[in-house]
């Protein structure tokens, strides 16, 4: 599992921003579609109620209030307390049942549905009534007459007169709902996050190596370098330039391993698994040291020993466990080929030292295999051990248990190479 942090997140917006975008683009046009084709629309009416006095026409014209200042004033401090009780009632049965029998007199409303909310003007004593159902004209009158009977009946109820409409129900035939510009940001902002955190919890989960970083977190091991994948430079099609990768790869190696006059050095170069890129990066960096004017040999070992290698030490200690060694041209390293078995030998050591005294750097290719006791005997034999791990590939777990591997063999692992890397 991978640790969780902000460069964690960055790497993924930045490796999965077109699927994340393409998810989130989906979600939004599908709930565009929708809410187009499926959802219905809801249009709206609303009658708004003033609760306070009550004022009635002289016969001269003017204005008096219907009871006196002591009663309009006791009437004003009930109807504010009881603002919150009201916003309650309109949704009480009583009141609804009003209101049906009031839409079955009209003959041709009692079967529609409709939700009705009510809600307070903030600091004021100003309530509307609000009417939600799928055909605006019914919306129109059906708040109409729920206003007229909520009046009524708390009239009847509580008793306190100071309730009139101010403002009656109109028709407005442009729905409330679905507002598909806000249903789209939503399906839109939906897709993103979801699909981002179902990248984040796969990403959590896979335990195999893709960063510098992340090797760095597993193992306490130097790393020593690391090798870009570029269309241009693959296992397959290597091409004969050799990218800075490798130069940067010797230039470390150069200054990491150890000074010698009289013999050469011997890298041995292993992975957790076969199929890490050991011959790949062997040879690469075996002609990245040979244009710094060192004389390289690599020496691959066959992991399938052949028929002839299976029978006894005799037949293992064989001259044909080993061919001759290929001479390869002035830019690219000499090569020995030799079964994996020669490794259990008393023949390797002798092998050895012979190319140390004609060669400033020996690379073994050695088996990529965990445990293996032919990585154990070549590795033994090096004054360098390079692990590498194949970057996408590698899980953290096989890289440990062939560090710790080694480490039961009492031998150490110089540093790490992360093959592979995405651009």
């Amino acid at each position: 599992m991978q640790n969780p942090d902000f460069c964690l997140l960055q790497n993924i917006l930045k490796k999965y921003w077109h699927i994340i975008l393409f998810s989130a683009c989906f979600a939004a046009i599908a709930v565009g579609i929708c809410s187009k084709l499926w959802i219905p629309p809801v249009y709206r009416s609303s009658v708004s109620l003033y609760f306070g006095t009550i004022t009635e026409n002289t016969p001269d014209g003017r204005k008096t209030e219907k009871n006196n200042g002591e009663e309009t004033s006791a009437e004003l401090k009930l109807g504010n307390q009881l603002s919150e009780d009201y916003l309650q009632l309109v949704n009480s049965d009583i009141i609804r049942e009003g209101v049906q029998d009031q839409l079955a007199m009209h003959g041709k409303w009692q079967k529609k549905g409709y939700q009705v909310k009510a809600e307070q003007i903030q600091k004021s004593r100003i309530m509307k009534i609000c009417i939600d159902s799928c055909d605006p004209l019914f919306s129109q009158e059906a708040a109409n007459i729920y206003a007229l009977e909520f009046i009524r009946k708390i009239r009847q109820i509580v008793g306190v007169r100071n309730i009139q409409i101010i403002e009656d129900a109109s028709l407005d035939t442009n729905p409330v709902s679905p507002q598909i510009h806000w249903n789209i940001a939503g399906g839109f902002a939906a897709g993103f996050f979801f699909s981002l955190v179902v990248i984040i919890i796969c990403t959590l989960l896979d335990s195999r190596i893709r960063t510098p970083e992340e090797t760095e977190y597993f193992l306490p091991i130097p790393l020593f370098g690391v090798i870009r994948k570029t269309k241009m430079f693959s296992d397959r099609n290597p091409g004969k330039q050799i990218p800075d990768d490798f130069r940067v790869l010797s230039l470390n190696l150069e200054n990491r391993s150890p000074f010698k006059k009289t013999e050469g050095i011997l890298i041995a170069i292993t992975s957790p698994l076969p199929g890490d890129g050991k011959t790949f990066c062997a040879e690469h960096l075996g002609t990245a040291l040979k244009e710094r004017n060192h004389k390289v040999l690599q020496i691959r070992f066959d992991e399938t020993p052949s028929a002839e290698t299976c029978g006894s030490t005799a037949k293992t200690n064989a001259p044909g466990n080993v061919l001759p060694i290929e001479k390869r041209s002035c830019n690219e390293p000499d090569v020995l080929s030799a079964a994996a078995d020669l490794t259990l030998s008393p023949e390797f050591r002798e092998l050895l030292q012979s190319v140390r005294e004609k060669y400033d750097y020996i690379l073994l290719d050695v088996p990529g295999r965990s445990g293996f006791s032919h990585t154990v005997s070549a590795c033994s034999a090096a004054d360098m051990i390079l692990l590498l791990i194949r970057a996408g590939k590698t899980d953290s777990k096989d890289v440990k248990r062939a560090a710790d591997g080694l480490l039961r063999a009492n031998l150490n692992v110089s540093g790490i190479i992360l093959n592979g890397l995405e651009d």
